[in-house]
């Protein structure tokens, strides 16, 4: 029953879903040759680490105020040399040297 479907299919999805070859066959069985409805219903099929993905999300999170909070003071430096910002002392003296 191999043979039934492209080898490409099989390879395929065995990559895409870190699947065995049998285990790509099967779930190609399981949707009659449905190459991308068996991706789909491999990959609802895996659980995620909830506490790796916790810090994934704060790590992102992070990442994109820090840089939100540079771009910011930069402009704030810019227009306000003056301007006294505690969490913006180190983006202001980047802003003037262009470090």
């Amino acid at each position: 029953m191999q043979g039934a479907f492209p080898e490409a299919d099989i390879q395929g999805l065995k990559e895409a879903a870190q699947l065995t070859r049998q285990e790509a066959v099967e779930a190609l069985r399981h949707t009659r040759g449905n190459a991308q409805q068996a991706l789909v219903n491999e990959l609802d099929a895996m659980h995620l680490n909830q506490a790796l993905v916790d810090s994934l999300v704060h790590e992102y999170a992070s990442f994109r105020c820090a840089l939100s909070l540079s771009k910011l003071a930069g402009c704030l430096c810019n227009i306000v040399p003056s301007v006294s910002l505690p969490w913006a002392s180190d983006c202001c003296e980047t802003a003037f040297t262009g470090a």
